[in-house]
């Protein structure tokens, strides 16, 4: 992080950052990639699509 190596309780070996994803919603582990042409629905947006727009 800032040039230097990433300890492992920050992330280590790899950080993924995801825009939509913040606060609540960060992503706590990888399972599985997926690359795909278009977003996905989230559960958050099909549960709520109103309360959280684009950010879900």
């Amino acid at each position: 992080m800032y040039g230097k190596a990433l300890p492992p309780q920050n992330g280590a070996p790899v950080r993924l950052t995801v825009p939509w994803k913040y606060g609540f919603k960060g992503i706590k582990s990888i399972v599985s990639i997926e690359l795909t042409r278009e977003r996905p629905p989230t559960t958050w947006n099909l549960a709520a699509p109103d309360e959280y727009g684009f950010f879900a």
